[in-house]
């Protein structure tokens, strides 16, 4: 009896990285994927009373419930030690595996495709799996964006059929999401399209166990990211007007610059928050860091701006009262909106983990507006969330506090708590704080 193969391209030729060594070639795109694979020298494992036997070497960007459903692929346009085509990224054996008979995307620098296998939230999370999908893929646009890739463009609005065929994706299981690139042209990318290098038979079976779980997958989600793989944007998406308690808005300090390429690969998410205030100083840090702009191809795609906002509700900042702000990276303010009992309220609002809602320092939210889920838009708006949820992750550890993304809320009651504007909704949370040990976990830094 003859097995399938448990490995994607399995008749594909194989390119062992590196490991960093001269900042060309195979050996510098060998560093910038490891930072966006499992980052081997961070050890956790649970001791105690709560010890499960199991240890965990931890990845440099965070996922929902550490499914990680992101693949990456990478369009390389040729060196001395490296063919030009299209690769898989093997993260496990830091590997290229050649999708055979593919061209390179247009452009003369490598270009990094996100995939998303969206069945692997939604075994846990059902529908909201394939939300938790798009901002971990976001999130991993968003290290891209920090390493030094030599690209500064996050593309969504492209012809997803084309560029599944071209790495000869079944879309109903894994679907390219996002392509970090260099500003694209668009005549070149229409007539890659239009030479039909990627319409080709198909060359691997989909891996048995993939098929398998994506057909148990949540329905909902299964149709949802089919959807927005045909839809085209449409509406009007106007930035979101605070219901503000005060007209007085409350200056911050100005941010200092902070270096998030420095940071990436040692980002990791904190356990425990120890319940001591924070400085508004560094809280303007991370404000301004997510505030800012976000390379993408949405204006030129869409002739609008994605309108996101940030919120804040604050425990303990010192020189602020504790409750809900809104973000204006205008004039670098909070603007007071929502109710004063907004910490107490947020504590009731979540699902787990509870102790971190009363400890967190200070949690931002990412808002957006509310449009159908079926358009692709819909997905954007979550990519670019996922985008900010990296930045404020990434401009934690230089300020000297702790970071841990959350999505565990009732968004109807947060929503309310910070009175958010008809048409728009929370995307999702980030909690910061003084980073605290948690007596439970054994924590080590491998060298």
């Amino acid at each position: 009896m003859s097995w399938p193969s448990t490995q994607p391209y399995a008749g594909g030729r194989r390119i062992r990285l590196p490991w960093p060594s001269r900042p060309d070639g195979p050996a510098a795109l060998g560093q910038i994927l490891l930072g966006c694979a499992p980052n081997r020298t961070h050890y956790r494992q649970l001791i105690g009373a709560h010890s499960t036997g199991v240890t965990h070497l931890f990845r440099a960007v965070p996922s929902g419930g550490a499914y990680h459903p992101s693949e990456l692929y990478v369009s390389w346009h040729g060196s001395a030690d490296l063919p030009a085509g299209l690769y898989y990224y093997n993260a496990i054996h830091h590997e290229l595996v050649e999708v055979a008979g593919a061209a390179p995307l247009p452009g003369g620098k490598p270009s990094y495709l996100l995939a998303c296998r969206v069945w692997k939230n939604s075994a846990k999370y059902g529908p909201l799996g394939y939300r938790l999908g798009c901002l971990d893929i976001g999130v991993l646009a968003g290290q891209l964006l920090a390493l030094d890739t030599g690209n500064d463009t996050v593309n969504f609005f492209f012809d997803q059929d084309a560029i599944d065929s071209a790495l000869a994706l079944d879309s109903g299981v894994i679907s390219v999401y996002a392509i970090v690139s260099e500003p694209p042209d668009g005549r070149d990318w229409i007539r890659w399209i239009e030479n039909r290098g990627w319409a080709r038979p198909r060359q691997i079976d989909p891996l048995h166990a993939d098929q398998e779980l994506a057909d148990l997958a949540d329905p909902e989600v299964r149709r949802l990211h089919q959807m927005a793989g045909i839809a085209k944007h449409s509406g009007s998406h106007a930035p979101a007007q605070p219901v503000v308690r005060t007209q007085t808005s409350i200056a911050l300090p100005d941010a200092p610059p902070i270096d998030v390429a420095a940071e990436a690969i040692h980002r990791r998410s904190a356990i425990a928050f120890q319940p001591c205030p924070i400085r508004p100083d560094q809280l303007a840090a991370l404000l301004a860091q997510a505030a800012a702009d976000i390379p993408s191809d949405v204006m030129a795609a869409t002739g609008e701006e994605p309108a996101l906002s940030l919120y804040c509700v604050v425990n303990r900042v010192t020189g602020l009262e504790p409750g809900a702000y809104r973000y204006d990276p205008a004039t670098n303010t909070l603007l007071p909106c929502g109710t004063a009992d907004a910490p107490e309220r947020l504590a009731v609002a979540m699902y787990a983990p509870m102790e971190l809602t009363p400890i967190g320092a200070v949690h931002v939210f990412v808002a957006g507006p509310s449009k159908s889920a079926t358009t692709r838009w819909h997905r954007v708006l979550h990519l670019l969330a996922g985008v900010i949820v990296q930045r404020l992750c990434l401009a934690a550890r230089p300020v000297g506090l702790g970071a841990r993304p959350l999505l565990g809320f009732d968004a109807a009651d947060v929503d309310a708590l910070l009175a958010m504007p008809s048409g728009h909704n929370t995307l999702v949370q980030v909690v910061f704080g003084t980073a605290g040990a948690s007596p439970e976990v054994l924590e080590l830094e491998l060298r």
